[in-house]
């Protein structure tokens, strides 16, 4: 099986747990919706749903065709992209481990290259958005949840931003879905926001529901929600066009302005993402929590064993138990192990999530005149 990542360095991290233990999935009964295209139909379910394969979780889409399937092959841009399978004469699938699929989420198109057995037409595009969506509400009317969840970029990275609306009288708003949670809530507008990291929006997505909760005058008020990662799909026969990556001029200017990391007044995430490489980002908290996420992921492929020896935190745990509020900069340059020179470089730190409730610490040293990550390294 072959992944590429374009904005994930490659690697395959084993996680704890016994893969027969894991929740197995029947797509055939999952609603779907359809495109189609004179003499050809396709249907795709109308959500990702997580499985176990590989040695790692993964995410399905499965899809069926109203002609017979010679082959099938995805790619994103023009890159190959996750698994295309073939499964039966009219049924194939699509296969994506937890980088892939969030790759998609942040606003990419995921096509797939279909060759019939039949007709004067036998090549058509399927093409598929994703996007994660809250659904299936149950509880208080007090807490009004927005169905959308956007991808943002925060500290040059994107993060899932939702938002809820709070009756008169109703505060302190709280999330969790099992061992997710948001980075924290902050008012926009009217309404209240809240962040997901991608390890915690996946594991909310693997949850049966995201509870809310708010305190009232007459006591704790519940909403409880489906998070789903919810598929669009359009059929063609012609390929598609290929994604746009010039850096706006406008969205160029917008970054140049920013005070803080919260770039989402600038654009979209892929268009925000498209101009990151062409501005100086100034290293923040949003930021270190970043890049301690991507180089943990890789570290997991070296260290998988001996964090289960140990006792440690699986994969998507450990990454989720990174947040922006936990980090702290260094000023003390006795205090980094490896003594940066603090006129030259920002260190900024963060408890180990590996061992939560350990002495461990990770550290991130960015170079203070350019902006640039130079290293993250461990201390215990």
């Amino acid at each position: 099986m072959k992944f590429r990542y374009l904005l994930f360095v490659l690697g395959v991290a084993a996680c704890s747990g016994n893969p027969e233990q894991e929740e197995a999935y029947d797509l055939s009964n999952s609603e779907s919706i359809s495109a189609n295209v004179p003499g050809m139909t396709v249907w795709v379910s109308n959500s990702a749903v997580p499985d176990w394969r590989y040695d790692q979780r993964v995410w399905i889409i499965e899809g069926r065709t109203s002609k017979n399937i010679a082959s099938a092959f995805s790619f994103s841009a023009d890159d190959e992209f996750g698994e295309a399978i073939v499964t039966s004469a009219r049924k194939f699938e699509v296969v994506l481990d937890n980088p892939s699929i969030v790759h998609l989420l942040q606003g990419n198109a995921l096509h797939v290259e279909i060759h019939t057995t039949t007709g004067t037409q036998t090549q058509y595009f399927a093409s598929l958005s994703l996007a994660p969506k809250f659904g299936e509400f149950s509880g208080s009317s007090k807490i009004y949840l927005i169905e959308a969840i956007d991808p943002v970029v925060v500290g040059g990275d994107a993060l899932f931003r939702g938002r809820a609306s709070l009756s008169s009288g109703v505060s302190g708003l709280d999330a969790s879905a099992g061992d997710a949670a948001p980075e924290g809530f902050f008012k926009v507008g009217s309404k209240w926001a809240f962040d997901w990291t991608w390890p915690n929006m996946i594991l909310a997505a693997e949850a049966d529901e995201v509870s809310f909760t708010a305190n009232s005058s007459y006591g704790t008020v519940e909403k409880d929600a489906v998070l789903s990662l919810a598929t669009t799909l359009t059929l063609q026969t012609a390929a598609p066009e290929q994604p746009d990556f010039t850096c706006k001029a406008a969205v160029s200017d917008c970054l140049e302005a920013l005070s803080n990391e919260d770039a989402s007044a600038c654009g979209t995430a892929r268009e925000v993402k498209n101009c990151i490489g062409q501005v100086k980002l100034e290293p923040g908290p949003q930021r270190f929590a970043h890049d301690l996420i991507s180089y943990l992921y890789t570290w997991y492929w070296d260290h998988a064993a001996d964090v289960t020896a140990g006792g440690g935190q699986p994969l998507m745990l450990g990454l989720a138990g990174v947040h922006a509020a936990s980090v702290e900069e260094i000023t003390d340059p006795g205090d980094d192990p490896h003594g940066h020179d603090l006129t030259d470089f920002i260190v900024l730190s963060h408890p180990d999530p590996v061992f939560p409730g350990s002495d461990n610490r990770w550290y991130g040293a960015y170079d203070r005149q350019t902006g640039q990550l130079q290293s993250v390294y461990g201390f215990n």
